[in-house]
């Protein structure tokens, strides 16, 4: 596997931002703080990865689909 220059580790913030309960603003505000991503960069870890459900994105709110090409 490539090694990507500069990216020493990482850390996945998953129910945040994805497999969460509820979406509302609330949540998403006090879920993750900045004293939490001060600790992960205490850690030693450089960068974190934000899974996102597609949910938050989408007014829709039929289950997301994918279109055939």
């Amino acid at each position: 596997m490539e090694k990507l220059v500069g990216f020493q580790g990482e850390v996945n913030l998953g129910r945040w931002l994805s497999q969460c309960r509820m979406y509302d603003h609330d949540y998403f505000k006090t879920f993750i703080t900045v004293g939490d991503i001060e600790q992960i960069a205490g850690w030693g870890m450089d960068h974190v990865r934000l899974p996102i459900d597609c949910l938050i994105l989408e007014e829709d709110k039929r289950p997301f689909t994918r279109f055939a090409a």
